[in-house]
């Protein structure tokens, strides 16, 4: 496919989404069990979007057009990240309280509840699966989680209340989620840094700013504020990779060591990044292989994965004679709940069927730009396999697709993939930027320009119509 073919495809595309979106075309709706419906939602203050919009868009100029230094780049981007959460969230009218209702009201009220009650965190890192099989029983978000994720959030409250004094459970949730709707976008918006870094290892560093450029203008990036799963899994995730590849180009088995640390308490908080117990070692596999070939044994890279698998190990066994935890008991009981309440149905033709649903629904969460970039990524990688040609960009996408198919295979989820899947999101970014630079060369701005334009238009357009939000029954 020539240049031109690809830009002209990613147009219309886009503009066929938008078609459905804006026309309320119930394409996508049509698909059993499509989680998001088509809304219109009334955007009383579109001062915000302005504002915003307008900061990010110099900020983004600064960061691809001028010869700063990384640090203010990497400081204007989380800012930009930042600013375009809050607009696209103020824009309704309904100032800060939209953030504390998405906080509360969706399915992450179970923990909300709990960090504001009688029970330490301690005890609860102790006790999690006792109180899940008795006084926590009916709370199914926690049932199919990890203790990490409700330990999260009581720290989080526990810290507030600690400045804030005694108060009531109604006036705790309501503090806890005043300082949560302004802090965890920034969590969020700090995802670019260790995406940069990370990206650094497979493009000269003019280039790796495009990463993180991508990932502040994916829909479901600024769209899904305020759940753990846009503004704590990815940072998390990001920070497991970068050490993994880092520790690979440095050949540091004490940088491995701790990835291996900061994977256990990646899945200590969500089961959704299980997928990096297989893109950790890939990925540092793939920077092993770019490395000068008198400095790639097979022995070195097997030192680095045995300095992995021991922090992680480490840390296992840690949690279980400190906290009682038992990972594996944990993720059978979660998995077991998890099919009972999306009432999942063993067989090939049921996960095929949502493979599908999920791949679609992940791929307009990412933006449909992003996403064909993506696939032409895809089957150049392909091709040149069969030509015996695979480069790091290769490995990397082929990576992505693997952890993709493990998650459409095993993952057993109706829908939500825009949300469930966000730790994927920067990888997409990086083979999306690695494609980008092979077909419009070193330099390729005006390009990253017309792409973020299509990205911004379909964030727009999304939040219109959809929004990424189901309000509660």
């Amino acid at each position: 496919m020539k240049n031109r073919t690809l830009l002209l495809v990613v147009l219309l595309a886009s503009v066929a989404y938008w078609a459905l979106l804006c026309f309320h075309i119930p394409v996508l709706q049509s698909l059993p069990w499509w989680f998001w419906d088509l809304r219109d939602t009334r955007l009383e203050s579109p001062l915000y979007l302005l504002l915003g919009i307008t900061f990010a868009g110099a900020s983004v100029a600064v960061v691809l057009f001028t010869h700063q230094r990384p640090a203010l780049k990497l400081l204007l981007l989380v800012a930009a990240v930042y600013a375009l959460q809050m607009a696209f969230g103020l824009a309704e009218g309904r100032g800060m309280e939209l953030f504390r209702d998405r906080l509360i009201k969706g399915g992450q009220r179970e923990c909300i509840n709990v960090a504001v009650g009688r029970y330490s965190i301690i005890d609860m890192a102790r006790h999690y699966e006792d109180l899940l099989d008795s006084e926590l029983w009916q709370h199914d978000y926690m049932r199919t989680k990890p203790p990490g994720s409700t330990l999260f959030f009581m720290f989080v409250e526990r810290t507030t209340h600690w400045f804030t004094g005694e108060a009531t459970s109604e006036k705790r949730v309501q503090n806890l989620s005043t300082v949560a709707a302004f802090l965890f976008p920034f969590l969020a918006a700090l995802t670019v840094i260790p995406l940069f870094f990370f990206s650094r290892l497979f493009l000269p560093e003019h280039q790796a700013i495009i990463p993180p450029v991508l990932f502040a203008l994916s829909p479901n990036v600024v769209l899904l504020t305020m759940s753990i799963d846009q503004f704590l899994f990815p940072l998390m995730a990001m920070v497991v990779l970068w050490l993994s590849a880092f520790s690979a180009a440095k050949a540091n088995p004490t940088l491995a060591f701790s990835a291996g640390i900061a994977l256990y308490l990646s899945i200590y908080a969500s089961f959704t990044l299980i997928p990096l117990l297989l893109l950790t070692p890939l990925v540092a596999a793939t920077i092993w292989a770019t490395r000068e070939k008198s400095q790639r044994s097979l022995q070195g890279l097997a030192i680095l994965n045995s300095a992995g698998a021991a922090g992680f190990l480490i840390m296992l066994l840690l949690f279980q004679v400190l906290f009682h935890y038992d990972i594996l008991t944990r993720f059978s009981a979660a998995l077991s709940a998890h099919q009972d309440i999306k009432s999942w149905m063993p067989g090939i033709d049921y996960t095929i069927a949502f493979a599908f649903i999920n791949n679609v629904e992940f791929a307009c969460g990412i933006g449909i730009a992003i996403a064909i970039v993506f696939v032409d990524q895809l089957a150049a990688t392909i091709i040149g396999a069969t030509q015996k040609r695979i480069d790091s960009a290769g490995y990397l996408v082929a990576t992505v697709v693997m952890a993709l198919v493990g998650l459409a295979i095993f993952g057993k989820v109706k829908a939500e993939s825009a949300r469930l899947w966000l730790f994927l999101v920067p990888l997409v970014c990086v083979v999306a930027t690695n494609r980008i630079v092979r077909r419009f060369g070193t330099n390729p701005r005006h390009v990253v320009l017309f792409l973020l334009a299509l990205q911004l238009v379909t964030t727009l357009v999304l939040k219109r119509y959809e929004d990424f939000w189901r309000p509660p029954a």
